[in-house]
This record gives structure tokens, C-alpha cells and sequence, in this order.
């Protein structure tokens, strides 16, 4: 309405004043009024624009406040008591400094985390320094292990001295907080779930209006939920809970990557025990082949992972004798070299104490049906050679039969080998192993090998079969 008022002033000042002096008498009077009004109706259209302009860039700050600003907000104020904007802006500003801080604060949690100490206490050092910017009465933190939820850590401040305490498990305030959640949030659809979604599923019936639940989420995995306790009659306004989401985030990825930091700590510890087990079992190995008249040997163990399943030994007799022996562990891994120590064990202790191989797996059979060592189980191969003769008395439990490489005919021959029952299974009763004589010419050959080489595999899935083992025995020396 003002800005047309002055428009119209402005034109009809100025036809008046063109149009030159009035017919009625008024002579010089219409001209000087004719100015006048011109000069008025441009100084009305100047402080116009001038309030108009302001108040568009008020518009933009107002907008961006509270409700509960707006609402304190008269329109009038902008023509009349401008300086009450003024202040209102200053004060906004304030608070936006002030929440620039905050959120300043809750981003050095990444900085002050230290993952090498425990969780709990981690947990509880920012939830006391998150209390200053929400002004909750408590703050709990409920963390997913094994897909359930547990309590983690919880602070309020104490009425006595105003300081922030912990909160334990059978706390009164966390077990209804806690009914709170059970009742808000659909946990066993959660619990289908993994823990895998992007937001928590939420019942219909919403208990309280001062707990407010939150998620802690690193991607689409939910690693917990946060639970804010406001005062009665003040729930946290739209701002608040803008911050606490944010805050959400950075504890989400802190305790995200505090679980990974324990993982990697844990892999290294579990790295060094399987380096140490790996050292351990190549220094069980022979070091040396000892020289046997008659016969050239040679052995060797290549394992697939860090510790091998697989054993052998060369151990002298006191009689001119050798006792060869090979075995081979279900499984892979520390379980597996345990068991095979065991074995290994035996065999070194008792060894001497036996002149038929088929009697010493009688009793190896035994001795593991009896101490009832699990799931695992062993094959064994055991040869008795003797000081320039010329056979090897073979007993086998389950494992691979021996190959024999015969000079006269240029072919290599699996040997007639009674089988066996494998070591651990159950009891064997006596002549459940037999002995078996292989007879030798100049120059034969026996090859004993667990399954890793008859099982080992190309970049096509293809095994190396029994067949090819033979094919390189016979082109070898």
C-alpha cells in the first residue's frame, strides 16, 4: 500500500508541476506543492524499499529458527523497534556458535578414542562429555553381541554433588529403559534380520514420550541403540535431535571399530601361536637322515597351511633295524597338530619295544580309542627295514598303500596292502593289522606319501591322481 501511495504522489507531483501554473490562481503555490509531494512520495518509496529490503534477509534468518523463535517474532518490530530484531539475530547467531561447538566436541571423539583401552570406560568418557550439550538426565547404551542386546554402559547426573555417575546393569532406570525398548522396538525382527537394516523397526504402541531411542548404525549393520532420558515436560527439540544423530554416528563407528581393533589383536595373538606351532612342528621333523647300510633315503614334509596334518620319522633301532613311519591327520590346523603330537609322541617313546609294525598299531589303536581324543582320527604307515636285507615288512592303518618302483620293469606297482582301520576310530581287537613283506631287487624303490599329493589340485580343479604319481616316479631317477 505504501509503495503504491508514493507512486501515485510521485506522478501526480510531477504532472502538476509540468503542467505549469493553475488556472484557478494558485500560481507559484501549485508548483512548490507539486515538488513537495514529489519530494515526499520518493522519500516514503526510498525508507520502503529500504524496510522491504531488510526484512527479506529477516525472513531467511527467521525461517531458519524455531518454532517456538517465530512464535516470539513480531512483524511490527521490523518498522518500528528494529534494534528487538537485532538482538533476536544476535542471539540466534549465539546459538548457532554455540552448537558449532558442540558439534565441534562431539567430533573429537574420533581423535580421543583410544581403542587399546576397555569399551565401557571409553564409552562412558563421551557420554559424560554429551550430557553438556543435550542436557539429558541419562544417557544409556545398549551394544548387539551374539544378536541380542545387551547393556553396555549408562551416565546420569547425581542429585547429591551434580556430577555424571555410572549406571549399572540391575539399575533401576536401565531395566525400565530397557522394558521401554522391548516394548518401542520390534527386536526379534532384528534378530531375523542379523542386525542388518537401516533403521529400527519400531511397534505401534510408543510407551514414553521423555525416552527417546535411537540406532547406532555404521552402514546397514545396526551395532546397538542409545537411549536419551530427557526431564519430564522437556522432550529434545528438532535441533537436539539433529546433534544427537550425528553423535549417534561417530559412537557407532567408535565401537565398530574398537570390535575391529580387538579382532586384529586377537588375529595377530592367534598369527603367533601359529607361528610358534609351525616351528615347533618342523623342528619335531628328522633333522638329519641317518645313514642306513643298504638302503638311500630321503623325506619330506611341505605343509599346505601353517601347520601341516601330516607327520613322518626315521627312527633307528637298537637291533640294526629302521622304523619308518607316516601318518596323516583328519582335519588341518592346531587341533590336528596337537592330536599328531600325541602320535608322534608314542611312536618315538615305544618304538623299540616292537619288532612287527602290525603289533605296535594294535596298540597305538588303542591307546587313542581309550584317551578318547575327539573327532579326529589318523592313518598310519609304519616299514621295518633291517641292516642290508633285502625286504621291508610293511602294516598300514587306513592310509595310502606304498608305491614300488621295480628297476627291471621300468613300472611302478601299488602294493597288496591290507588297508586297515584308521588310529582313534575305536578299539582293535588283536590281528586286525597285518604284516606284509615287500621283497626288493638292486635298485627298487618304495615311495610312501600321505594324500596331499595324490589330492593336490590345478588351477582347473583337476586332482593329480594316483596315475600321474606313478607316471613321475617312473620318469624320475
Amino acid at each position: 500500500m505504501v509503495f503504491g501511495i508514493s507512486i501515485l504522489g510521485i506522478l501526480v507531483g510531477t504532472h502538476i508541476y509540468l503542467s505549469g501554473p493553475s488556472p484557478y490562481g494558485w500560481g507559484s503555490y501549485s508548483r512548490f506543492l507539486s515538488l513537495g509531494s514529489v519530494v515526499l512520495s520518493a522519500l516514503l518509496l526510498g525508507i520502503f524499499s529500504y524496510w522491504w529490503h531488510s526484512w527479506r534477509k529477516s525472513k531467511k534468518i527467521v525461517m531458519e529458527l524455531s518454532k517456538n523463535e517465530v512464535s516470539k517474532i513480531d512483524l511490527s518490530d521490523l518498522f518500528f523497534t528494529p534494534t528487538k530484531i537485532v538482538e533476536r539475530l544476535d542471539d540466534n547467531l549465539g546459538r548457532l556458535k554455540s552448537r558449532y561447538s558442540d558439534f565441534e566436541r562431539i567430533s573429537q571423539l574420533l581423535v580421543l578414542f583410544d581403542y587399546s583401552l576397555d569399551l565401557p570406560l571409553q564409552l562412558r568418557n563421551a557420554l559424560c562429555m554429551v550430557h553438556e550439550v543435550f542436557r539429558t538426565n541419562a544417557i544409556l547404551v545398549f551394544v548387539e553381541e551374539n544378536k541380542r542386546l545387551k547393556f553396555k554402559v549408562g551416565t546420569t547426573r547425581s542429585p547429591e554433588n551434580g556430577r555424571y555417575v555410572s549406571l549399572g546393569e540391575k539399575d533401576p532406570a536401565v531395566v525400565q529403559v530397557f522394558d521401554v525398548i522391548k516394548s518401542d522396538i520390534d527386536l526379534p525382527q532384528l534378530e531375523e534380520l542379523e542386525w542388518r537394516n537401516f533403521f529400527l523397526p519400531v511397534n505401534q504402541n510408543k510407551t514414553r514420550e521423555d525416552i527417546l531411542i535411537m540406532p547406532l548404525i555404521v552402514w546397514n549393520r545396526i551395532s546397538g541403540v542409545i537411549a536419551y532420558v530427557t526431564h519430564p515436560g522437556s522432550p529434545m527439540d528438532e535441533g537436539s535431535k539433529t546433534m544427537a544423530t550425528i553423535f549417534n554416528r561417530y559412537l557407532a563407528i567408535l565401537i565398530e571399530n574398537h570390535t575391529m581393533y580387538r579382532e586384529k589383536l586377537f588375529q595377530e595373538r592367534v598369527y603367533r601361536e601359529l607361528e610358534i606351532a609351525r616351528q615347533v612342528q618342523s623342528e619335531s621333523f628328522p633333522k638329519t637322515i641317518p645313514h642306513f647300510p643298504g638302503f638311500d633315503l630321503f623325506a619330506i614334509c611341505n605343509p599346505c597351511n601353517e601347520i601341516s596334518g601330516d607327520y613322518y620319522d626315521i627312527i633307528p633301532l637298537p637291533d640294526n633295524g629302521l622304523l619308518l613311519a607316516i601318518a596323516d591327520v583328519s582335519g588341518k590346523g592346531i587341533p590336528a597338530s596337537l592330536f599328531l603330537s600325541k602320535i608322534q609322541s608314542l611312536v618315538r617313546a615305544l618304538a623299540s619295544q616292537f619288532n612287527s609294525p602290525a603289533k605296535f598299531l594294535t596298540y597305538l589303536a588303542d591307546q587313542m580309542s581309550r584317551e578318547q581324543v575327539g573327532p579326529f582320527f589318523a592313518t598310519m604307515l609304519l616299514v621295518l627295514l633291517r641292516a642290508g636285507a633285502s625286504k621291508a615288512i610293511v602294516a598300514g592303518a587306513g592310509h595310502c598303500k606304498p608305491l614300488v618302483s621295480r628297476t627291471k620293469t621300468g613300472f611302478v606297482e601299488e602294493s597288496c596292502l591290507e588297508v586297515g582301520i584308521p588310529l582313534g576310530l575305536f578299539e582293535v581287537p588283536e590281528g586286525g593289522y597285518l604284516d606284509q613283506t615287500i621283497d626288493l631287487m638292486p635298485n627298487d624303490g618304495i615311495f610312501l606319501f600321505t594324500d596331499g599329493v595324490s589330492d593336490l589340485m590345478n588351477t582347473s580343479r583337476e586332482r593329480f591322481g594316483l596315475e600321474r604319481l606313478k607316471q613321475s616316479i617312473e620318469k624320475s631317477q
